[in-house]
């Protein structure tokens, strides 16, 4: 139904409240649960198995660790070196038994271009639907541990005791405390929260604002709302902080550094300021139940600017905040040219097919912008630091200059990132600059 057919009086909704995972009233729960003893289901293909097809008992251990993995989940892929050094470890002891729901092509495939899966032996069971039926989850990896006695111990998302010291806790009768994962299976990510997972339906609804708690999703994201016309109308967030709201709210307002605008432009007046930022908090899990929300808004087309009002009006009645701006001394790393005739020799393109490539330890760029290469450096923070420094381009370069460049090291380290910009002329300086910065008090 088309919103600008809509008669009915406007309706402003504005809902604080904790969503469980319900459907039709009653509770979703996994189709086995901690406790149950795992039956002995024939899997189907496995692969680095001396026969193809077995059975699940054939694994069991005093622990066996299901990791259900994808062939896109990037952690997945990046943490199987791990696993197979711990089932190297505990050989005997623990069976480590990789499950996805990919064809035994598409990981062919992978072997064929990713090294770590090349070089992963570990017993691989591929196309899985009958494991997959015995568990409600839709985002990877998920881990389920299973006992000597096929019992379920913990069905899981957190990595924290996937180690020497965890397994060896484990193995000998410690108790270890995971969050249990609890996804719907079946989340639509493109439907309104109003009626996602028979929620409420409130039909010929055309304005409308929703704020709930954290709902069973393990991630986070956010993506415009558009409506049969393909004219953009609002907006949802899914699981996302106070602070991540606030600044998609106010961002704009903040003067632009030449770098994406992050948390670290926020402050916060408030004695308890640990709430608002996980950082290094042990119990993030818990955290997350407590302190981040979902925020859905949709305005009549027409009127661009009233979606963010009513964004901002929202988060300030709802958490009891209020914004303001004023200008800080704050510590930057500024990116600028410190070698002008190195940078001009080096930064040549050479043209040809366009590739770039961001880690942690690299990056790659070959004939892109220096849009591209900005990126690539912000990356290399996101990927190595847990607090994200403010970032500061005042090289003047033009972001649509065509660059070759290739930066590789150590990045959680900033004088190997400043020693590799350096050899291009470039280097990203500790300095304190006046900045805007947004303000959030009571």
């Amino acid at each position: 139904m088309s919103m600008t057919s809509m008669k009915t009086p406007i309706i402003c909704i504005l809902i604080g409240l904790f969503i469980t995972a319900m459907v039709q009233g009653k509770e979703v729960k996994p189709r086995i649960a901690i406790g149950d003893t795992m039956p002995d289901i024939t899997l189907g293909t496995v692969l680095n198995h001396s026969v193809a097809t077995t059975s699940l008992y054939t694994f069991r251990k005093p622990l066996l660790l299901i990791e259900f993995w994808d062939i896109y989940c990037s952690s997945c892929i990046a943490g199987m070196a791990k696993l197979q050094k711990l089932q190297t470890d505990f050989e005997g002891q623990v069976q480590i038994l990789l499950v996805t729901k990919n064809s035994a092509d598409d990981v062919r495939a992978l072997r064929g271009r990713n090294e770590r899966v090349r070089n992963c032996t570990l017993p691989m069971v591929v196309g899985d639907t009958a494991l997959t039926a015995l568990f409600r989850y839709q985002t990877v990896p998920a881990f389920a541990w299973i006992d000597q006695d096929a019992r379920l111990t913990h069905f899981t998302a957190e990595t924290k005791f996937v180690n020497d010291a965890g397994f060896r806790r484990y193995l000998e009768g410690d108790q270890l405390h995971m969050e249990v994962k609890k996804e719907y299976g079946d989340f639509e990510r493109n439907v309104s929260l109003l009626t996602e997972g028979g929620g409420r339906n409130i039909p010929r609804i055309e304005y409308y604002s929703l704020i709930s708690r954290k709902v069973d999703f393990d991630q986070s994201y956010d993506e415009v709302i558009r409506d049969s016309l393909d004219n953009i109308t609002g907006a949802r967030f899914i699981n996302q902080s106070m602070i991540e709201l606030f600044l998609a709210a106010y961002k704009k307002s903040l003067t632009p550094t030449g770098f994406p605008i992050t948390e670290n432009r926020i402050f916060i007046e408030d004695p308890t300021p640990s709430k608002f930022y996980p950082r290094q908090i042990e119990n993030y899990y818990g955290w997350k139940q407590e302190n981040t929300y979902c925020y859905e808004a949709v305005a009549p087309p027409g009127n661009p600017g009233l979606f963010n009002r009513m964004m901002k009006k929202d988060l300030s009645n709802y958490f009891g905040f209020s914004a303001s701006f004023e200008e800080r001394d704050v510590s930057c790393l500024v990116l600028q040219i410190v070698d002008s005739t190195r940078f001009k020799n080096r930064i040549n393109t050479i043209k040809g097919k366009q590739s770039f490539r961001f880690s942690a330890d690299s990056i790659v760029v070959r004939n892109f912008n220096f849009s591209t290469v900005l990126a690539g450096i912000y990356n290399a923070f996101i990927e190595g630091y847990e607090e994200l420094p403010i970032l500061v381009n005042e090289t003047n370069i033009d972001k649509n200059l065509m660059f070759d460049i290739r930066l590789v090291g150590d990045f959680r380290k900033l004088d190997v990132l400043r020693r590799q910009l350096k050899t291009y002329g470039l280097d990203l300086i500790p300095q304190e600059r006046k900045l805007d910065v947004m303000v959030l008090y009571k």
